[in-house]
């Protein structure tokens, strides 16, 4: 259980003794082999260093045995190699049921099908004891169903009346494009029920004839009647406006003075202190009274000021 990965590591690495013997490395856990594939050829003259460390990058690491496990005996489910798994009586690769009393059971979905974005370095060449059948490698697809397996088309009431006529089984190799679309009753019913289907029609047109005449007669006598109404309207409109404006004007003129009277007296405010500080600084007097009234020496604080301008420029 303590030992480290580096003393595994010396374990894995098995060459063949003969020269034309190929270099494989097995897994310790479940006894899997692999080979360096056709696009890593060249772990063949490589040390056997590299061949551990191709294994070891595709290896997942088990935290109860602290041992690497190769993808032939990892269980993605529990997180454990497939020795632990058996060991703990948990099923390989197999979510077990929940506790009782548990109200969220743990979910965890397991990567049974690799995908690989880069060319894999090692291949198994011998399954391990944990899966015999295929290896992890090898794709699951589903048969390929056709579309006469399908039965994508239902059987139409057309074949159900050409049945007696042909033998049996001729319908099954017969194709859609030579199925008759239309019975012949149809075609030769064709002109009778146009000839009835142009009745109703002319008989509407000859009803609304009187009725066009009728609207022409009467567009005519209303172009020659004389435009009373748009003067009355627009004599009615002028009369309006006037009573309209003045309930709507008082509103807008008092904001509008309201604001004219604010904006005068700010103006006329600072008018004044710009004044008597105009006066203050050309008289001394005016100064003593500023200073007597609003206790604002208007001398000394421009002075203050002007000394702070200088350092700040200095």
């Amino acid at each position: 259980m303590t030992d480290t990965v580096s003393r595994h590591n010396s374990e894995f690495a098995d060459r063949g003794q003969g020269k034309g013997s190929t270099v494989t490395i097995s897994c310790r856990i479940c006894q899997a082999t692999y080979a360096p594939s056709q696009e890593h050829h060249y772990l063949l003259q490589a040390p056997p260093m590299a061949l551990e460390s191709a294994f070891m990058s595709m290896c997942h690491f088990c935290f109860r045995c602290r041992r690497p496990a190769c993808p032939q005996c990892w269980d993605n489910v529990h997180g454990v190699c497939g020795e632990c798994c058996l060991e703990a009586q948990l099923p390989f690769r197999a979510q077990t049921a929940p506790l009782r009393g548990v109200l969220f059971a743990t979910t965890r979905q397991a990567q049974l099908h690799r995908k690989h974005a880069l060319p894999v370095r090692l291949i198994c060449i011998r399954p391990g004891r944990f899966q015999r059948m295929a290896s992890i490698d090898t794709a699951e697809t589903m048969p390929i169903q056709t579309a006469i397996a399908r039965n994508v088309l239902p059987p139409s009431t057309i074949q159900q009346q050409f049945e007696p006529q042909s033998g049996t089984g001729s319908h099954a190799n017969q194709d859609i494009e030579h199925i008759p679309t239309r019975p012949p009753q149809s075609r030769q019913a064709m002109p009778t029920n146009t000839h009835l289907a142009d009745q109703p029609a002319r008989q509407y047109r000859t009803a609304q004839q009187p009725e066009r005449s009728n609207t022409s007669r009467s567009i005519d006598e209303i172009a020659t009647r004389p435009p009373r109404s748009r003067r009355t309207v627009a004599l009615n409109d002028s009369i309006q406006q006037p009573d309209r404006e003045p309930t709507r004007h008082p509103d807008k003129s008092t904001g509008k003075r309201i604001e004219q009277i604010i904006t005068g007296f700010f103006f006329t405010l600072l008018f004044i202190l710009l004044l008597t500080v105009v006066i203050a600084l050309l008289s001394t007097e005016v100064n003593s009274h500023v200073q007597q009234l609003l206790h604002i020496d208007i001398r000394a604080e421009i002075s203050y000021l002007w000394q702070l301008i200088k350092q700040i420029h200095t």
